[in-house]
Parts: C-alpha cells; sequence; structure tokens
C-alpha cells in the first residue's frame, strides 16, 4: 500500500490556479451545456498549454433525405453534433501517439472485349440511341453495331466467343476446362482481361489514442475512477424499461485544443463512435494501490470510428479549413 504525496505543479503559481482556469473550461462548452467537467491532470490549463478534449453527445439518429428536396441523405455525425446534448467534457493530456490516415477503396477489376461489346449492345437496347424509331428498327441498328465491332476485331471476338461456348459445352458434360488454361496450353497466349485499378468506395477512418493515468492525490484519483466510468458507461447501449429495443449508446466529439482554442496544426475528427476501451489497472508491472485502493498508475486505450467517411468537400468548410483538415 502507498501513501498519496501532493506533487506540485510545474505550470505555474497555485495562487493562479482558480481564476485562469475558470477563464478557460468557461469556453470549453462552445457556447453548449457541456455537462460534467472531468480533467485529468488537475494541473491548470492556460493559454500555451495542448491538451485533448473529449465530449460525450447524445447520439441523434441521421434520419433520411435533407430537408429542401433532392437526394442528398443526412450525415449522421452532422446531426448528433447540432442536436445531441452534450452529457460530459474529458480533458486528457495529449497522447503519446497521435496516427493521422487516410483511405479511399481501390480494388483490382478486369474485363475482356468480348465482354464489353455485349455490354454495349445490352445498354443500346435497354435505352435505345434513336427514339423515334420503333422497337425492332432500334434492335436491328444495336445488331448491325455488334456486328461491325466483331469484324472490326480481325476475327478475335469470333475466335474468342467459339472458344468460351467450347469451354461452357465442355463444362456442361461435366468436364472442368477452362478457357484461358486451354488458350495458353495450345496457342501460348491467354484473353487479354484489360486489368485496372477501379474506385471502389470509401472507408470509415478508425484511430486509438493512449493515456498514462498516474493519481497523484486522493482527488486526482476520484477523478480517473469517474473518468473511466463515463467512458464504460456512454459506450454502452441502453435497453430502456422495457428492454424491447436497444437504444445506441453516446457518441464523441475528439478535439485537440491549444487553450480554449482548436489545435492550430493537428487533424480534426468527424463525430466518433467508441467501438472500444480498454484500462489496464497494474500499468506499472505490479499491482499497487494507495490506502484508498486507488491503483498508483494505469493505462486507459480508446478506440474511436468515426460516424461518417470523410469526402473532398470537407476540407472546404468549416473544421476543414484547420490545420492540416480531417
Amino acid at each position: 500500500m502507498v501513501r498519496f504525496t501532493e506533487v506540485p505543479t510545474t505550470l505555474g503559481k497555485i495562487a493562479d490556479y482558480t481564476s485562469r482556469l475558470s477563464n478557460v473550461l468557461g469556453s470549453i462548452a462552445g457556447g453548449q451545456s457541456a455537462g460534467s467537467i472531468l480533467r485529468y491532470p488537475s494541473d491548470m490549463i492556460d493559454s500555451t498549454m495542448d491538451y485533448m478534449k473529449i465530449t460525450c453527445i447524445e447520439y441523434k439518429p441521421a434520419g433520411g433525405l435533407t430537408e429542401g428536396g433532392g437526394l442528398k441523405v443526412q450525415e449522421g455525425s452532422a446531426v448528433s453534433a447540432a442536436t445531441g446534448k452534450h452529457k460530459a467534457t474529458i480533458i486528457l493530456p495529449m497522447p503519446k501517439v497521435i496516427p493521422d490516415s487516410q483511405q479511399a477503396g481501390w480494388n483490382e477489376n478486369q474485363v475482356d472485349a468480348l465482354s464489353l461489346a455485349g455490354f454495349s449492345a445490352a445498354s443500346d437496347l435497354i435505352q435505345p440511341p434513336d427514339e423515334d424509331k420503333n422497337a425492332f428498327e432500334n434492335a436491328g441498328v444495336t445488331i448491325q453495331g455488334l456486328v461491325d465491332k466483331v469484324g472490326d476485331s480481325g476475327g478475335a471476338l469470333i475466335k474468342q466467343f467459339q472458344n468460351k461456348m467450347a469451354a461452357n459445352a465442355v463444362n456442361a458434360l461435366g468436364g472442368n476446362v477452362d478457357t484461358q488454361s486451354i488458350l495458353s496450353r495450345t496457342q501460348g497466349q491467354i484473353i487479354n482481361q484489360n486489368k485496372e485499378a477501379l474506385f471502389s468506395g470509401v472507408a470509415l477512418r478508425s484511430f486509438q489514442y493512449e493515456f498514462d493515468l498516474i493519481p497523484r492525490s486522493p482527488k486526482e484519483g476520484q477523478t480517473i475512477k469517474q473518468i473511466i466510468r463515463t467512458f464504460k458507461q456512454c459506450m454502452s447501449a441502453s435497453k430502456g424499461s422495457e428492454g424491447v429495443f436497444l437504444k445506441a449508446p453516446d457518441v464523441w466529439k475528439v478535439e485537440f485544443m491549444t487553450g480554449s482554442q482548436p489545435h492550430r496544426f493537428l487533424k480534426r475528427h468527424k463525430v466518433c463512435a467508441l467501438t472500444s476501451a480498454g484500462i489496464n489497472y497494474t500499468a506499472a508491472g505490479q499491482y499497487s494501490t494507495y490506502e484508498d485502493a486507488t491503483p498508483t498508475q494505469m493505462r486507459l486505450s480508446l478506440s474511436f470510428q468515426e460516424l461518417n467517411p470523410i469526402y473532398k468537400e470537407d476540407y472546404d468548410t468549416g473544421e476543414g479549413l484547420r490545420g492540416t483538415g480531417y
């Protein structure tokens, strides 16, 4: 068992603590009720101090399309940030590692010339090129166009079609024939699959942050306990009184700050879900507590995932204009 020893602050005189801290914390809520404010360590925050601010926000479903017509879908992160109740604000020191990553989905794709020719013909049948002609005339034009493409290929498309039909016929009788391997074996060539990396979609960003929590007084130990409880409780779903439906957990606004202002360089986050909160109560390598049972050293690991992807337009408005953007 270890006894608490008050550690004097190195950030300024205690006499300045109350006034300077209240000036900064008074603007943390950003015009909204911030709920309870939990801060570790308990040193003062002034205009030059960098720290991390994590705000617990009531989740608000995005709903459907935006108001005013059109097919634009509302973003859940924007709806929660604008209308969700702020339940608690947690202030922590800057984490050990601050990762920043951006991903885009690009996957390998392939298509042969015969497939492209068939797709083009099918598209023309579905949407006729000449609305003034009847269906039979348009079908004739489409088929003639396909025949012309086959003729312009110098017989390559005809040979490919014949090889594919022959392979399908053999496979229908129980064989296991691959057109490409037969061509390579018999002719020393294969069908050009026209491989290309094609855009396949956007990705949701995830971040992991770690904090070492070392209480230096009984009061700071209680604050750490409340911080841990807040993270675990707010990330949990609610079953309500009836238990028929589960209500989504709260979401989080994660910000890097300098004093009362957003950090002028580091990245921004959209509203996030807290997907994992891990606490190691023996971060010192062995079990050790103070006389009130508070562990002497803990490590808090948080994993966040943004509710919505980052788009190019996000860098041109609002928070995207600050620092390195999102």
